[in-house]
């Protein structure tokens, strides 16, 4: 972190497979830090290997506790968190990541993927409108936003109407 002058960081992770134990590292990511662009894409930030200071985490209002963001609250907070620093980020796996698809939220909400990529960066614009987010930042989180809307079935003045109401 202090490399990198980021004030939270991010490693990869061992993936255990149940019957089968350790198999390969959670992310194919490779780069020395993860910015907002990088998170605004996909969520590059393992929960259990993350260090972030704790006025950054105040700042951002903690973990999101909205029902709509249940088994993606962590990505709601590192969007936050990426608003202020990047993540410092270590290749090498630190942690392991028991991963039971069969059995964990991410099976109950794979159907619902682009409802709930839609739901974290609408969360994430109307945080931003309240918070002291960059224009330059929010212009950009506004366009995933349009993004995830588009993907998820919404129609040109649906999204309209709702951008225009974050902001």
């Amino acid at each position: 972190m202090h490399r990198t002058r980021c004030l939270a960081s991010s490693t990869n992770a061992w993936r255990l497979l149940p019957k089968v134990g350790r198999s390969s590292p959670y992310l194919e990511y490779n780069q020395e830090t993860i910015g907002l662009n990088d998170l605004l894409q996909v969520n590059q930030v393992i929960c259990s290997s993350s260090l972030v200071r704790r006025d950054l985490v105040l700042r951002a209002g903690g973990f999101p506790e909205a029902e709509k963001l249940r088994a993606i609250e962590d990505f709601a907070l590192w969007l936050r968190i990426a608003t202020m620093t990047s993540f410092a980020y270590v290749d090498v796996p630190q942690v392991d990541y028991l991963d039971h698809p069969a059995e964990s939220w991410r099976a109950l909400a794979e159907t619902k993927e682009l409802q709930q990529q839609e739901d974290v960066r609408l969360n994430f614009l109307e945080w931003s409108n309240q918070s002291d987010v960059s224009a330059s930042s929010r212009k950009l989180i506004k366009q995933f936003a349009r993004q995830a809307m588009k993907a998820n079935g919404r129609g040109f003045f649906e999204r309209m109407k709702v951008l225009d109401w974050q902001g």
